[in-house]
């Protein structure tokens, strides 16, 4: 990967996502022809600097959790390209794609189905250093105790199975086990969505902390609007397997372009009970990625939807400084 290089002129994208589809073939037996395709991703670009939290936010199904699969290479892209630090994810081979593996981890939604229940603790969170280093077992036992400390646990939940602890302390075993190896990113699907809402923030705080103290790179997935706000530094709004907007965190939220981006804002629960907003209620039901709508996917829905609407497809534009809509009915 030409490490020399890269610490020398460290790009400033660690991940950079051009023009990325996923699509699900449908077929009516195990070997008939393809009927059809489910348009999970449908050309999405992006990036995540170093150093910041990008939150992707969107409805169920939308195609958020398909991008990080095709990041962590657990899907195949079906055309388009994933970055990391500039280099074609697909091609790495040998050193390389084991350094990228190293690179690159991730805390799953369930802590409680991301734990193998019959080890401990510390061979829990051992295991992606392991993994990639030939390191003596007490060097191991330090660097296990050192991430437990920092995500809040004590060196002695070590000798433990994950069934001893409560749930947000499960996530973070499971974020101990993430920072193990010292990775470049973490991606986080939807984190807290599985925790008591009591919880939640404490999590979430321990996620800001970490960032900050290790300059760590984050991708959130998160359908929550409140989640997304709190954690990141950059946020992309997805609808039917395209992204219609990204700006900086406050950005967004104090001025909001996309109509699909106002609708989910408006929906959120407000920061505080005297504020006031409009409700936008949108009509119908999302398309399906079957046989998504020509154009712009959102028209059907969208209030403010033209002629042209159905016929052109709006790409990113720019819309002010780290700003970029796709939407033909604004501005």
């Amino acid at each position: 990967m030409g490490n020399t290089v890269e610490k020398q002129n460290p790009p400033k994208s660690v991940i950079q996502v051009r023009g990325l589809k996923k699509y699900f073939p449908v077929q009516k037996g195990l070997f008939s022809k393809v009927r059809a395709w489910v348009k999970a991703v449908d050309d999405v670009s992006f990036e995540i600097n170093r150093g910041e939290t990008f939150g992707l936010v969107g409805e169920s199904g939308c195609g958020k959790t398909t991008i990080t699969k095709c990041i962590l290479l657990m899907e195949k892209p079906t055309a388009g390209t994933v970055f990391f630090d500039g280099h074609d994810i697909t091609s790495l081979k040998g050193d390389d794609f084991v350094h990228y593996r190293r690179s690159i981890q991730v805390v799953f939604q369930d802590p409680t189905s991301a734990l193998n229940p019959r080890m401990r603790v510390e061979d829990i969170v051992r295991e992606p250093i392991i993994a990639h280093e030939r390191m003596p077992r007490r060097v191991t036992r330090g660097r296990v105790i050192q991430v437990l400390e920092e995500v809040g646990l004590s060196p002695s939940s070590a000798q433990l199975f994950p069934h001893e602890f409560s749930g947000g302390q499960r996530q973070r075993i499971a974020i101990a086990r993430a920072l193990a190896p010292s990775p470049a990113c973490i991606v986080f699907d939807e984190p807290v969505s599985a925790l008591d809402v009591s919880i939640r923030a404490q999590i979430l705080n321990l996620l800001c902390d970490l960032q900050k103290k290790e300059n760590l790179t984050f991708l959130v997935i998160a359908h929550d609007l409140a989640v997304i706000k709190h954690v990141s530094t950059r946020i992309g709004v997805m609808y039917l397997g395209k992204l219609v907007e990204i700006a900086d965190s406050e950005d967004l939220y104090a001025r909001p372009l996309h109509p699909y981006t106002q609708a989910l804002l408006s929906a959120a629960l407000p920061s505080h009970p005297d504020q006031k907003r409009d409700e936008i209620i949108l009509s119908g039901e999302v398309p399906s990625p079957l046989n998504p709508p020509s154009g712009c996917r959102f028209h059907p829905r969208c209030p403010y939807a033209k002629v042209k609407c159905s016929r052109i497809e709006p790409v990113l534009r720019d819309a002010g400084p780290g700003h970029k809509v796709a939407c033909e009915s604004t501005g």
